[in-house]
């Protein structure tokens, strides 16, 4: 079978099957999943979902996993000390997240849980080679899981946001690696286009208006893969002679919109003397909403800004390897830095007319 026709195959097939599996919660698990009525002051939703998402993207990843495994079955795949220790981390995220979403777990039970995440990266051998020393760079990786880890769980705070901004992140990752780095179509390519299905077929029911939302034991599944495929193809895959300076800017601005988020709500947070790791309604998404943009708008521009981002990030690599490396970072500053003031002023009382010209053009354009 062509390799097109395989990639379709993979990707059709888990969104049907992560649909089937979602219509199956609802059907039958409505009321698992739903947190306590008392935590409405910090949760942006007012009405009542299960919390269920995780559970889908889950198994559809699984089943990816299953369907290569029979496909391919002369691949020893369980000799793959790297795949174990991936399918590992991306178990204990996947129940880490599930009992939070039933119990509501103590921080630093999902901090230690995020940790050893990392650490099986690391047991992998798969670091982000910053310094060339070992142990650096492993510490340097598992901040990069726990971090990303915490940033999706962070993002997951409207509907529909998380999932679509994912899907753009495994999006490029994956034709970042197609079109830079030597193609190796493995199981982890397999995966990752069975994660885009996945969450292709949850955004189904978890665009807004909602009717399931991905909990914990979603955000936590996805914010992990997220971490390994991002060092995977752009460190691990990428051509050895990419300097490291590359390869960040190309990351930032893949991954830039969970990266400001965070940044910017745990920045406000502790300046209020709040903790950053509690919820709350202060979100950049939410300040948009306080702006006058319906939820359905603010989905459509975050994704929109996502896909944006990302494609830049891909313009980046490409204009390095026609040896513009000094056109390439005049061109990401100062646009980065435009866009962080644009969304970090959100969170301002005060008006801005750059910002309130883009806001009202894009108000118009989705309205």
């Amino acid at each position: 079978m062509p390799i097109i026709l395989k990639f379709l195959f993979y990707f059709l097939g888990t969104l049907s099957f992560t649909l089937l599996v979602v219509y199956l919660l609802l059907g039958f698990a409505k009321s698992l999943g739903i947190r306590s009525k008392n935590d409405i002051h910090v949760r942006w939703s007012n009405t009542s979902k299960p919390s269920l998402g995780g559970i889908a993207i889950f198994a559809s990843i699984f089943m990816a996993m299953i369907v290569y495994l029979i496909s391919h079955p002369t691949e020893n795949i369980f000799g793959n000390e790297r795949f174990l220790f991936f399918f590992f981390g991306l178990s204990i995220a996947f129940f880490m997240g599930l009992a939070d979403d039933a119990f509501n777990t103590r921080p630093l039970i999902k901090l230690v849980t995020q940790i050893l995440c990392g650490l099986s990266l690391v047991a992998g051998n798969l670091v982000i080679p910053l310094t060339n020393v070992f142990w650096m760079d492993s510490v340097v990786t598992v901040i990069w899981v726990v971090g990303l880890m915490n940033s999706l769980n962070m993002l997951d705070n409207m509907d529909g946001i998380t999932t679509s901004i994912s899907i753009n992140i495994f999006s490029f990752l994956l034709v970042f690696s197609l079109l830079f780095n030597t193609p190796v179509f493995d199981i982890h390519t397999f995966i990752i286009i069975g994660v885009i299905g996945s969450l292709c077929g949850f955004l189904f029911v978890n665009a807004p208006p909602s009717k399931l939302f991905m909990g914990d034991s979603g955000s936590q599944v996805i914010g992990y893969a997220v971490a390994f495929y991002s060092i995977y193809y752009l460190w691990d895959q990428a051509p050895k002679a990419t300097p490291n300076w590359v390869t960040i800017y190309v990351a930032i601005m893949i991954l830039a919109i969970p990266f400001i988020d965070t940044f910017t709500v745990s920045f406000n947070r502790i300046k209020q003397g709040k903790s950053p790791a509690k919820g709350g309604k202060d979100h950049t998404t939410h300040h948009m909403v306080y702006r006058g943009f319906s939820e359905r708008q603010t989905f459509i521009f975050f994704w929109f800004i996502s896909f944006l981002l990302g494609g830049i990030g891909l313009l980046i690599m490409y204009l390095y390897r026609l040896q513009f490396s000094y056109f390439t970072a005049l061109l990401l500053i100062p646009f980065f830095i435009t866009f962080y003031y644009f969304l970090f002023s959100l969170h301002l009382s005060s008006s801005h007319y750059i910002q309130t010209i883009l806001l009202l053009y894009f108000h118009t354009l989705y309205s």
